[in-house]
């Protein structure tokens, strides 16, 4: 059953009283060390994202954004916080057009068409109003036991003390050493003294005391410090954004205090799906793609039964890539924020349109549906006849971790966007901020159908309307750009149809994050895997492009076959997003599991190690 997993790699971490599973050994240590001091889930979860602040800030931190998922067994309450980045007021549907006059002219001529990605995502034009802070503090204020200087404080210490420079930041700050010497702030705190590599080899201390003094603030002060007009980091990040010039382009940053003051993280409905009649699954809506699009992959996959042959079936691997290119067809067409667009969440995940669409895609002769294939037409949708939408090469500026205990699944996702976010640094904080807003399309409107697109990018207000909470639903909020963050929780449904809650999932990474997750969900909850095993397997990850990209092991053993069936199946590089699995099973110990293979610094920790011999779990 097992897909090309050595035996030593498939037990998990095995334990009891809790178990937490994230990106880096210092962060799983520091949220251990919070429930073994009698903090629960969600005080863990706090302490956890300080430390990732300190030795993963090229990939997550509190000048970012996340979407929180938390289960309450006390309530049997699921809870989805929204704590996306938003545009400013002043942002617009030709900011990234190369014109000089579109900087602050909605009105312009952008004949000559939108900048690169590249320069969208460098300097102050990307920085969108961090969420992360207000979803963090919302939850632990709402289901936390701790406050957050206790929280802070194991963060704090390493700040100061240093830690070994880990090879994950190292490597990106190599990567964007010409990006981090554009400003003063950052290259003070990533480069060296010319400015032409990383300040110390991996390994090597690190030290960040400006981010220890800002974790300290936020403790104290709490959210207002940033989300006011009066608050001290919201005028210091506001002048950052706005001098924060890309020289290539002059473009800047344009968010002001009232758009930090405005800022809300919201409480969102969950979006839910079953699968096999034995699981039942809460995710992310929108602003999330990620959560709508892997579940009805998985939806599609259900209604077809397409998997029985396992992970050993070719078969299963085409109706894999299917799936995939399937969501991704529907995503690029109709996700976007839903406080700014009409999103049809209710018959994307239908029964009865998964059931359509695998008819249409699931060829009975087993061969590859062409790509790309056509976005459907779910129910409720305003069909908008716009392009199909292309997905933009991965990023892997996101980190994901999971943490599980008797009374809650928390499953996380945070993210700062391309790996060293923005390359802005906030001067004297140590705080590196987000690049957020070029996850919006480059245009607002289709240049040659006129019409507009779900994700393009829009200024101004709205009242977030989707928002669970009366007053939160009637504040007005900048558009939040669309995201494939995908925390999931799982539960197993009994016999008498109650919810058990099992596992807490999710993945780093860009647009791949949908596609990892999917293969977690699938190799646990369809081929019955460990863990470990389920994030170990290869995986594909097309995105409804010409090229069907597989990870080498899994191209070395079905590339041939599925060229064969007419699947244009490239061996692509072994995925640099990775997952995070932790679970509580039926006889009461923990299961968790890291993506340790593809990012060594990953570890997963049980809150009191259990000894057992094989998958007694």
């Amino acid at each position: 059953m097992l897909l090309l997993v050595s035996k030593a790699a498939i037990m998990s971490v095995v334990g009891r009283d809790g178990m937490v599973s994230t990106g880096n050994s210092y962060a799983t240590e520091a949220g251990v060390a919070v429930l073994r001091g009698g903090g629960n889930a969600i005080d863990a979860m706090f302490a956890v994202q300080a430390m990732l602040n300190v030795v993963q800030p090229q990939w997550t931190g509190f000048g970012g954004g996340c979407f929180i998922m938390v289960h309450d067994r006390d309530t049997d309450e699921v809870v989805a916080y929204d704590g996306r980045e938003e545009a400013p007021a002043a942002f617009h549907g030709k900011i990234y057009c190369a014109n000089e006059a579109c900087m602050t002219n909605p009105n312009c001529d952008c004949s000559k068409g939108p900048i690169s990605y590249a320069d969208r995502k460098t300097g102050g034009i990307s920085i969108g109003v961090p969420g992360a802070p207000a979803a963090m503090f919302r939850a632990l204020q709402e289901h936390g036991t701790m406050n957050a200087s206790q929280l802070v404080a194991s963060a704090a210490h390493a700040s100061r003390a240093g830690i070994p420079m880990p090879a994950g930041l190292y490597n990106d700050i190599k990567e964007n050493v010409a990006r981090l010497a554009l400003f003063n702030a950052s290259a003070k705190l990533f480069l060296n003294a010319a400015r032409t590599a990383p300040i110390v080899s991996i390994g090597e201390p690190f030290y960040n005391p400006e981010l220890a003094a800002t974790l300290e603030l936020l403790a104290v002060e709490g959210p207002s410090v940033l989300y006011s007009e009066a608050g001290v980091l919201a005028a210091e990040l506001v002048a950052t954004a706005r001098t924060a010039v890309n020289p290539r382009t002059g473009k800047y940053g344009l968010l002001s205090t009232a758009d930090l003051a405005g800022y809300r993280a919201v409480r969102r409905k969950p979006v839910w799906a079953e699968f096999n009649g034995t699981f039942a699954l809460a995710s992310m809506a929108p602003p999330s793609s990620g959560g709508v699009a892997t579940l009805l992959a998985l939806n599609t996959l259900d209604a077809a039964r397409k998997l029985e042959g396992g992970p050993s079936d070719v078969a299963s691997w085409a109706r894999m890539i299917d799936a995939q290119n399937l969501a991704f067809a529907d995503r690029n067409e109709y996700l976007g924020d839903a406080d700014f667009v009409d999103v049809p969440i209710d018959g994307l995940l239908s029964p009865a349109y998964a059931a359509e669409r695998a008819s249409a895609i699931f060829r009975t002769d087993g061969r590859a549906a062409p790509t790309p294939i056509p976005f459907g037409v779910p129910p409720g949708a305003e069909h908008s006849g716009g392009r199909y939408a292309s997905s933009r090469a991965p990023e892997h500026g996101t980190m994901h971790y999971s943490i599980v205990t008797e009374r809650h699944l928390v499953a996380v996702t945070t993210t700062v966007q391309s790996g060293m976010g923005s390359g802005v640094v906030l001067p004297g904080r140590g705080l590196l901020l987000n690049d957020e807003l070029d996850d919006f399309d480059a245009l607002g409107v289709d240049p040659t159908t006129r019409k507009p697109y779900a994700n393009g990018p829009e200024g101004g207000k709205k009242p977030r309307r989707t928002a669970l909470d009366p007053a939160d639903a009637q504040s007005l909020g900048g558009k939040r750009p669309r995201s494939s963050m995908s925390p999931v929780l799982v539960f197993n449904r009994t016999l008498d149809g109650s919810l058990t809650p099992w596992m807490a999932i999710g993945a780093m990474g860009g647009a791949t994050i949908i596609g990892s997750v999917l293969h977690g969900l699938i190799n646990t909850l369809a081929w019955q895997m460990d863990a470990q095993a389920a994030i170990d397997a290869p995986r594909a990850y097309p995105q409804n492009e010409v090229d069907q990209p597989l990870e080498p092991a899994l191209y070395a053993r079905f590339g041939a076959q599925l060229r064969a069936l007419g699947y244009n199946a490239t061996r692509g590089d072994l995925l640099d997003h990775y997952l995070y699995i932790a679970q509580i099973c039926a006889d009461g110990l923990y299961r968790g599991a890291a993506d340790t293979t593809r990012l060594p610094e990953s570890s997963a920790m049980a809150v009191s190690p259990a000894s057992v011999k094989g998958d007694e779990t």
